[in-house]
């Protein structure tokens, strides 16, 4: 899967807010209002699989309306000025603020001079996360604020962006590896739900927690070794056994003292092994071949989880 790249420069605001619209606005187009002399708009959209990340430029002071949409989107400020109002509720964000744009109601927001790193998957993903992390079949994350929790999660929030924009930047990127991509995607939607305010935040629900037989780990099990090589997640594994993702989860805590995506990362690991039992050092083989083609985009956690599990480094196995 290889990284989609969108560049625009200009300097005609009606280019630059058809552009803002097709990639932020959804179905219902925002209306900008300002005065367009010497306007300025840079863009640079990468977009691999559910997730993007955008770095935008857009000099003209700015008053829009948007309106409820299907994608979550947080900016890091790294210029100028973001006011969000909805209602009693107002936000002013500026350099070094991170925010969330508003997903739930109409909201006018205004900017000047804006400079903004954005990082945006869908909606329905983090739904998926809330149903494979809290175990809740049914729920759905509610956002309930714009800024984040604390100052250390707004920190955490920024590090993320960087990282992010890093690897869709890089050439021959990691991302292009679609098990890479799964992993850092669902890394976002689980890091959105912990840094901006929510319903799942004070949920207490763990549905769907019924008794799994062995048969139905055994089938789990099996789905988990055929499908090692393609970017499974715990929800797919759950819906190919019939049982819901909370029930797998304790099952799996039962019978391998695990969670099903351990589980699945022990297989990994397994094929990694025998890949690189196999290969053969004096080709060009390497270890960081090997672990990214089973989805271990950093070689320092991929070493770790490695020696944890088979007692010596990867390169030792490789040079064996």
């Amino acid at each position: 899967m290889s990284v989609d790249v969108f560049d625009l420069e200009t300097h005609d605001p009606d280019i630059a807010h058809e552009v803002i619209n097709r990639i932020y606005a959804g179905e219902r187009s925002m209306a900008f209002s300002g005065d367009p002399t010497g306007f300025a708009f840079r863009i640079r959209s990468l977009t691999v699989g559910d997730l993007g990340a955008d770095r935008m430029r857009h000099t003209m002071a700015t008053r829009a309306m948007m309106h409820p949409f299907d994608t979550f989107m947080a900016a890091t400020v790294l210029g100028g000025t973001f006011e969000s109002s909805s209602g009693q509720s107002h936000t002013r964000c500026r350099a070094g603020d991170v925010s969330r744009y508003p997903t739930e109601t109409d909201r006018s927001v205004n900017w000047s001079d804006i400079d903004v790193a954005v990082i945006r998957v869908p909606m329905s993903l983090l739904e998926r996360v809330v149903r494979a992390q809290l175990g809740v079949d049914t729920a759905v994350p509610h956002f309930e604020g714009v800024m984040p929790v604390s100052a250390s999660m707004a920190r955490q929030w920024r590090s993320l962006t960087g990282f992010v924009h890093r690897e869709l930047e890089a050439d021959n990127s990691v991302l292009a590896n679609p098990l890479i991509e799964t992993q850092l995607t669902e890394l976002v939607a689980a890091t959105a739900l912990a840094v901006f305010p929510n319903t799942m935040m004070t949920a207490t629900s763990l549905a769907g927690s019924g008794r799994v037989g062995a048969a139905t780990i055994r089938r789990a099990t099996a789905f988990i070794e055929a499908n090692a090589a393609r970017p499974i997640t715990v929800t797919d594994i759950a819906q190919a056994t019939g049982v819901s993702v909370r029930a797998l989860q304790m099952a799996f805590r039962r019978t391998y003292e695990t969670t099903p995506t351990g589980y699945l990362r022990r297989v990994r690991l397994d094929r990694a092994h025998r890949d690189l039992r196999a290969a053969d050092p004096t080709t060009g083989a390497t270890v960081g071949e090997v672990a990214a083609r089973w989805g271990f985009a950093r070689s320092k956690r991929f070493e770790s989880c490695y020696r944890e599990q088979f007692g010596v480094l990867p390169d030792r196995t490789l040079h064996m």
